[in-house]
């Protein structure tokens, strides 16, 4: 896990600059507001917050042996055990699914949300029902907790959105 943490941070980190440089093309001056209004602003922020966050893991993982080992050891023998354990059972569904299978069902659920629901259905309730969905398959958290998730986070970027960025959303 330390080595792939460290390569991991390094490609983010090239990403990251791709973000930034790109960034930088978009136009700066030609809003009324100034560069508070570029439309480049937020993914150069955006940038260099991914930027610092790879730098952060990469840095870990090259020169921090001890927090791997305390995360090893807090595994214990559940980091061992298998898809039919039923403490992983338990744990919640993607527990047990495979890592092809948990992409496959990030992108079906995206795509759901993405063409099915949004533009057909109110965002508030499309981004409750992707939240709750995504919950459901991947916490494993009771159909309830799920709901009550979905709907909390829906409302909260909608608000945020909407009141204080005066964003308008679909």
């Amino acid at each position: 896990m330390q080595k792939a943490d460290f390569w991991a941070g390094v490609v983010i980190m090239a990403v990251a600059l791709g973000f930034i440089g790109m960034s930088f093309a978009m136009p700066w001056r030609s809003s009324e507001w100034g560069v508070y209004a570029a439309p480049g602003l937020v993914p150069v922020v955006l940038g260099v917050v991914l930027f610092g966050l790879a730098l952060i893991l990469s840095l870990r993982a090259a020169f921090n042996r001890g927090f791997y080992e305390k995360f090893a050891q807090s595994e214990g023998p559940a980091a061992c055990a298998g898809p039919n354990d039923p403490e992983v059972q338990k744990a919640g569904a993607a527990s047990s699914m495979s890592p092809t299978v948990r992409v496959l069902t990030v992108i079906a659920l995206a795509a759901v949300y993405v063409f099915v629901l949004m533009g057909r259905v109110n965002y508030i309730i499309a981004s409750a029902v992707f939240v709750s969905g995504f919950v459901l398959v991947f916490k494993g958290a009771s159909v309830l907790g799920a709901i009550v998730t979905g709907i909390l986070t829906s409302v909260a970027v909608w608000a945020v959105f909407t009141k204080v960025f005066l964003v308008t959303l679909p």
